[in-house]
């Protein structure tokens, strides 16, 4: 319920601040990047069980990939399922393609660096409670 005020709350200020027009509704106007925005708990939520199994780079990638698809009340109702295990298909091959990319993106950046920036840790990130 908490989170759904806050959400409500959001998207109030954000119409008020399009109908006022200024700097923020030309950049909502001009901005190609959409998704949405979660609270902090559920951003530390997610990243502190996502490390158990993935590095901390990666997992932060495939959360910013999961805000672009789905809002956090989606988000969460999905991870619910999950842990009835209610499954999502469509939802399980967008985290999968998610990981495969955010791996891909961070095997990148850290063979440029000596010894590797962000350790080990490697692996997929677990969607169903253990």
């Amino acid at each position: 319920m908490r989170n759904l005020k806050i959400i409500l709350l959001g998207m109030l200020v954000a119409v008020a601040c399009a109908q006022a027009g200024g700097s923020a509704s030309v950049v909502a106007k001009k901005s190609k990047t959409k998704g949405f925005t979660y609270s902090f708990e559920t951003r530390e939520r997610f990243v502190g069980e996502c490390i158990k199994g993935a590095n901390q780079q990666v997992c932060y990638c495939v959360l910013g990939k999961i805000q672009q698809q789905y809002s956090e009340v989606d988000y969460w109702r999905l991870e619910n399922d999950l842990r009835k295990n209610i499954d999502h298909p469509n939802y399980i091959a967008y985290l999968t393609k998610s990981v495969e990319e955010c791996d891909q993106e961070a095997a990148r950046k850290s063979s440029g660096s000596r010894g590797g920036l962000f350790g080990g840790g490697g692996g997929g990130i677990s969607t169903r409670s253990r």
